[in-house]
């Protein structure tokens, strides 16, 4: 039995097959991007590195420890998950700008403390540096809080407010943002409790979203998102809620929680953490590509997580204009295969449903008047009519008008003929 094991992966080796979705696609590929499982750029086919990458700064990642790890400039991200230490693949992101000075440093004069103690670097951070401070309720009846005026924000446009949080001797907080100028003016925010796997309740004011993250060893990383109502500027507020949930008490100057890297952005949702000190900063977006091909890809399969909002790509094959192009997608909760040829669409599948951050794995195929994707296993969605754009690269987690998927892709495999049994695709 052992040898003829053997001998059948002999033989499915020298076929230049072997990998489970070769085998299952029954034709080698011209590209294999194994993101997740190699953490390189390296080409799984070749053996060389066909990507092109680029960041203009620093990026902070989840290492393979599931602490926070900042990568030099022009180099790639490769994300975990912080809990289970899940290798997640290339992290892609669009530029971003932390609004809030010293992210870190609550002890400062920058942060005004209401009836609040600051204790500095008094735990490990989720970076495992000693730099997260505990913020305490002092021994003062009232509310207890922290905040800080951000800069002008724009009307209408949305504004995410974040924070890293570990409970000590209390676990629940309000993190809010305030006063934007608008008709609304009002307090926004979410009461947050991380007892136990951590959850979210008490959602008040204009916000649109909002969630508790789990980033391991004890942090929860909690985030609200507003679109402002006026131009103004929103005021960053931490309150320190004692252990019946209550604002106004008699604290002690000792009980509280510890608190770390605070970040306001511009977006619909958080971003990776960008530390500040002195003045704001930018993290600039992650660019990967391949300019040698991509106009003879006739097959794509791919694994990534997108945040299911906005449209997000997740591969992209162009000629450097809208005009021609084969991109899949995410279009809020809709996993899309879009083709346009001469600047007109020939085709645009919908392939299912999406969850935001959830894995999801899709498989396209696009040639002249066959086009198919599938997402997750779900029913093959396909359309027999329209040309083919003529493209000559592949962008990863991108598209030429600049838009990012602000996610991560564990896997991108291509091939160069029309793959009628590629799973999930079978008609």
């Amino acid at each position: 039995m052992r040898l003829h094991a053997t001998r059948r992966a002999a033989i499915a080796q020298a076929r230049g097959l072997g990998n489970p979705l070769w085998d299952l696609a029954g034709v080698p590929p011209s590209l294999d991007l194994r993101f997740a499982e190699s953490k390189s750029l390296i080409d799984a086919v070749s053996g060389q590195q066909l990507i092109t990458f680029s960041r203009a700064s620093a990026g902070t990642f989840v290492n393979s420890a599931g602490q926070i790890e900042t990568a030099a400039e022009n180099v790639p991200r490769f994300t975990h998950d912080p809990v289970t230490l899940e290798s997640l693949g290339l992290l892609v992101e669009e530029q971003r700008t932390n609004l809030l000075l010293r992210s870190e440093e609550f002890n400062n004069a920058y942060w005004t403390k209401i009836n609040t103690v600051v204790t500095q670097d008094s735990i490990l951070a989720p970076n495992e540096l000693l730099t997260a401070d505990k913020l305490a309720a002092s021994s003062t009846s009232g509310n207890h809080r922290i905040n800080r005026a951000s800069s002008t924000l724009t009307q209408g446009l949305p504004v995410t407010a974040s924070v890293y949080v570990r409970p000590a001797e209390y676990n629940k907080l309000d993190l809010g943002l305030t006063d934007f100028g608008g008709s609304l003016s009002e307090e926004s925010g979410v009461v947050f409790d991380l007892q136990g796997a951590g959850s979210s309740y008490d959602a008040y004011g204009i916000l649109d979203s909002w969630g508790i993250l789990d980033a391991g060893n004890g942090w929860y990383r909690c985030w609200v998102t507003v679109t402002p109502d006026g131009v103004g500027t929103a005021p960053f507020t931490i309150y320190v809620l004692n252990a019946a949930g209550q604002y106004s008490y008699l604290g002690d100057g000792t009980s509280g929680i510890h608190i770390w890297g605070a970040q306001l952005e511009a977006g619909a949702f958080p971003t990776s953490y960008i530390p500040t000190t002195t003045a704001t900063v930018t993290r600039s977006a992650d660019v990967a590509s391949d300019t040698t091909r991509g106009g003879n890809i006739r097959s794509l399969f791919t694994q990534f997580r997108s945040p299911a909002s906005g449209t997000r790509p997740v591969v992209s094959l162009d000629d450097n204009t809208a005009n021609e192009r084969i991109e899949i997608l995410t279009s809020g909760t809709d996993p899309k295969l879009l083709v346009t040829d001469s600047g007109s669409a020939v085709a645009d599948l919908n392939g299912g449903t999406v969850t935001a951050n959830v894995a999801a794995r899709l498989a396209a195929r696009f040639n002249t008047d066959d086009y198919g994707i599938s997402v997750s296993g779900g029913t093959s969605q396909l359309d027999t009519s329209g040309t083919l754009p003529t493209v000559n690269r592949i962008r990863i987690g991108s598209n030429q008008a600049a838009g990012y998927l602000n996610g991560t892709i564990a896997r991108i495999t291509g091939w160069d003929t029309v793959l009628l049994n590629l799973p999930p695709i079978t008609q």
